[in-house]
């Protein structure tokens, strides 16, 4: 079970990735904010896999 540290930090990522703007009301940065969950996951794991983390999000790896 994840501890309130975590679903603060979590809540921290999501308003840092978030985009305000008149025209297009909020939006979540998909770039940045995966960019910044994988930092902190491989902060908090270092078995952490981000290519495969990546992947489960929908977003394309390119094979090293």
């Amino acid at each position: 079970m994840l501890t309130k540290k975590y679903y603060k930090d979590f809540a921290e990522i999501i308003k840092n990735n978030t985009l305000k703007g008149y025209d297009i009301g909020e939006v979540l940065d998909k770039y940045d904010f995966k960019n910044d969950l994988a930092d902190y996951f491989k902060k908090d794991n270092p078995k952490f896999d981000e290519d495969k983390f990546l992947k489960a999000c929908g977003i394309e790896v390119k094979e090293k």
